[in-house]
């Protein structure tokens, strides 16, 4: 059986998460954690390479997550990811 997140863990992840206060609207914490949970490991190296791409696309389209959402993470982790090469 699996279990939903406890409050503790959803409240270090949106502390640390670079979904800040905002969220994925019309998605689940659940979801939202393991959506930016893969696409923090996707770009680890600095870039997201096609066939990372297409892996966490498709786990995205999985747990129903739609097209603007998915983008909407990707764009966030995007600007994350520029943030830290700069300093």
């Amino acid at each position: 059986m699996i279990r939903s997140a406890s409050k503790a863990t959803r409240a270090r992840f949106c502390a640390a998460s670079t979904c800040g206060a905002t969220g994925l609207k019309g998605i689940s914490l659940d979801r939202q954690i393991v959506l930016e949970a893969a696409l923090n490991i996707a770009v680890a190296d600095g870039e997201i390479h096609p066939h990372e791409y297409a892996v966490v696309s498709e786990l995205a389209q999985r747990m129903r997550i739609g097209a603007d959402q998915f983008r909407s993470a990707l764009a966030r982790i995007s600007v994350h990811l520029q943030i830290v090469q700069t300093t």
